[in-house]
This record gives structure tokens, sequence and C-alpha cells, in this order.
């Protein structure tokens, strides 16, 4: 217990600067050392990652830096790399009338995922469904999914928006607007499912910068 309580200090390093963290304690996550470290050098701590020995730590990582094998003066490097995000990646469909474009899928915190849409009908099936009631699936949920009927309900694969924002709303044409998930892990393949029932998956190959221009940094 006395070791836990002992603080230290460690030197993060970037490719232009050199920073002291004091007062860590073993106990203390990679992700709050993350946060730490990005905010002293003024980056996003989402778009930052801890690097120590041949280990390299996401943002949201819960390993304490005792277990990670930090102590006093020991040295690592923080990362900056680009958000992930996705431009124009399609439709989630019900029918000819009904539809929900996604215009952008962008990553804008740790785990926190922002979709930019805009839904259309035409009212020969009734009011538009709600925006919030959509789905972000991902992992084993994505790898055993099937689409949601109205007898079926709700299989609960996924997660709902944690918070939705309206820029335009008339329930009988057309909904524009962005909704925002949380507790969603990057790099890999996600899934959206619009509204309650019956729309179609549309699958988000969200890359970063990097990735979507791999020869950028050869074009001079």
């Amino acid at each position: 217990m006395a070791e836990d309580a002992c603080s230290f200090r460690l030197v993060v390093r970037t490719m232009h600067d050199e920073i002291e963290l004091p007062d860590l304690l073993p106990g203390l996550t990679v992700s709050e050392l993350c946060a730490r470290a990005a905010g002293k050098v003024g980056w996003q701590s989402f778009q930052s990652l801890i690097c120590f020995g041949e280990s390299a730590f996401q943002p949201d990582s819960v390993i304490t830096l005792k277990d990670a094998g930090l102590s006093e003066g020991d040295e690592v490097m923080l990362v900056q790399r680009p958000a992930f995000k996705t431009m124009e990646p399609g439709e989630s469909r019900y029918n000819r009338s009904y539809y929900c474009i996604i215009h952008q899928a962008e990553e804008v915190g740790v785990g926190v995922v922002e979709i930019d849409f805009t839904l259309h009908g035409d009212m020969s099936a009734g009011k538009l469904q709600d925006p919030s009631r959509s789905r972000l699936i991902f992992g084993e949920d994505l790898a055993r999914y099937r689409p949601r009927t109205w007898a079926a309900g709700s299989h609960k694969l996924g997660v709902n928006p944690t918070s939705h924002v309206y820029r335009h709303e008339d329930w009988e044409a057309r909904i524009e607007g962005t909704l925002t998930f949380t507790g969603i892990p990057m790099g890999v393949e996600l899934g959206f499912e619009f509204g309650m029932a019956g729309y179609s998956l549309l699958r988000l190959q969200m890359q970063t910068h990097d990735e979507q221009n791999p020869e950028e940094g050869d074009a001079k």
C-alpha cells in the first residue's frame, strides 16, 4: 500500500518538446496520463498515444502506470495521430421513399463518434422514425448482426446515441442533424442502422487522414 502511495516523475517527449510530469501515482491509468501530457502540449487527448518501450497505449487505456512498468524518471513518447473519419459513406435505407443519408462520421473524443445525417420520407408509410433510436454496432455484435424488424423489435446490438442535435426537424419529410455516440472503439469496422426497425445496415470504414490519403506525403 505504501508503495502505491509514492508519487513519481515521468519525462514525456514529443517530436519537438520535452516536458516533465511530477506527482504521478502508480494507480493512475495510462488514459489519465495521456490526458495530462496532451493538455501540457496543447493536443487533443483522443488523438494522442503514449509509447513506452515496445508498447503503444491508446488514449482510452485503463492499464495503470504500475502495470505498464512505469516508474521514477522513465521517459515516454507522446505521439499525435489524425482523427478517424469517413465522408459520405452511403445510406441506411427503408425503401425508395424513406432513407437516411450519412454525410460524415468522425471521432471527436475518446470513444466518441459524431454522425451527421439527413433523413428523408414522404408520409407514404407515416411519419419519420426517431433518429435517437438508431444504433452504432461493432465487434461481436456486428459479426452476429441481423436486421431489426417490427415483429422482432430491438435485438439490443450496439449502442444508441447519447445525445442528438437537429438542425432541421420536420417529422413528415426531412430531419437533419448530428447523433453523438460514446464508448466506440476506433480502428475497427462500425455498422450504422437507422431508427427503430426496417432500415438497412450501413458499414462504416472509418480511417485516419493519413490512411485516406496514403500518397499525400509523396506528392512533392
